[in-house]
């Protein structure tokens, strides 16, 4: 199914980038033993779990880590040091001082897009596992499988894309756009595709697939990262006795 509505569309506000692990990485990097935060969604059409990895078991051997060149460390700058504005707020003002807020969101995205050159691009730590006997033969099939994998993240999370009610084509939402949207920093995503149906699935149907994912994971690895901090905090010391209060005044007999 076409849908050339996506050639025409606006440019993205952010920026979103790949990186996925090197071929022949150790398994321990993708199937990690015991991973800080782990959250998992299986479709018909792929598999994706995210996971943190814990940096105790993931850490250097001394005999390599003897191997390191030490390195002197870089001065921090001086604007390193001033308070920074917080994330909902972060490239929503206007140099106006009359009117230091955005008055729409029209106006916010032409901000966010003039701003966007100076913004570096969220990298998304991404594998996709796909297997030459149960996908195809062909590497060029197989990696049009991992790219309508990607473009459909990528429309989901800069774009804000579900599937219309006709299941027909994709609709966008510009207040859902942005990766802190729907992606945890610091998770690494690996994906599985066990079949060829992503190859032939409809992209609006995909979208939907991608976008159900996305939340699912982002939810249960929130969950699980405010869990772990709350059980690091120490419960408080229990309450001392009351002692009674010396006032001075000898008792009445």
């Amino acid at each position: 199914m076409k849908t050339p509505r996506l050639a025409q569309l606006d440019k993205a506000t952010t920026r979103l980038t790949f990186r996925s692990l090197a071929y022949g990485s150790p398994p321990s990097m993708l199937f990690p033993s015991s991973p800080i935060v782990s959250a998992s969604f299986t479709s018909p059409l792929f598999s994706l779990r995210a996971f943190l990895p814990n940096p105790a078991s993931s850490s250097p051997s001394p005999s390599s880590s003897s191997k390191l060149k030490p390195s002197n460390p870089r001065p921090r700058s001086p604007s390193s040091l001033l308070p920074s504005p917080p994330p909902s707020i972060l490239f929503t003002t206007s140099s106006d001082p009359a009117n230091p807020l955005l008055p729409s969101q029209d106006a916010l995205r032409a901000r966010q897009l003039q701003l966007k050159r100076y913004r570096k691009p969220f990298t998304m730590d991404l594998t996709i596992l796909v297997g030459k006997k149960n996908v195809h033969k062909s590497a060029v099939i197989r990696d049009t499988c991992k790219r309508r994998l990607r473009e459909a993240i990528r429309l989901v999370v800069l774009r804000g894309a579900a599937q219309t009610p006709d299941g027909d084509d994709v609709a966008f939402d510009s207040a859902r756009e942005g990766p802190r949207k729907w992606l945890v920093p610091g998770l690494r995503y690996v994906a599985a595709i066990p079949n060829l149906e992503i190859y032939r699935h409809p992209l609006p149907a995909l979208v939907e697939t991608v976008r159900t994912a996305l939340l699912k994971l982002k939810a249960t690895a929130e969950d699980q990262i405010i869990n772990r901090e709350l059980a690091r905090i120490e419960a408080p010391p229990p309450p001392l006795p009351a002692q009674p209060v010396n006032t001075g005044a000898e008792p009445k007999p």
